[in-house]
């Protein structure tokens, strides 16, 4: 995942600058940002799963569209959160999707 501005809450532009001056010349089109997913918020409505992504996801038609979906990662907001990892000078490491672990570095 792209690194993300915390002021702007958008990606963070100098490492896009930097991404595509790296790539440039390599045939990679105008701009890594055109293929990057829109930055939501965690709890931003991101739209429902399509009949196109249910087939894809469950060829076998049990999966049916219409469930609402969440931004990527938002559920390691939550582990943040719960580990009160949310402050500088701390973090968390995460374990698969559920296993927090958190860390207080002292100032």
């Amino acid at each position: 995942m792209f690194p993300i501005n915390e002021y702007t809450r958008q990606y963070d532009s100098r490492i896009l600058k930097e991404f595509d001056e790296l790539i440039s010349g390599n045939g990679f089109g105008s701009g890594i940002v055109k293929i990057l997913p829109k930055v939501l918020l965690t709890g931003a409505d991101a739209g429902e799963l399509t009949q196109q992504g249910a087939k894809l996801l469950d060829p076998s038609g049990v999966l049916m569209p219409g469930i609402p979906m969440c931004p990527p990662e938002g559920g390691a907001d939550t582990g943040v959160v719960v580990t009160n990892s949310v402050e500088k000078h701390t973090g968390k490491i995460s374990a698969g999707t559920s296993a927090f672990f958190a860390f207080h570095r002292p100032e």
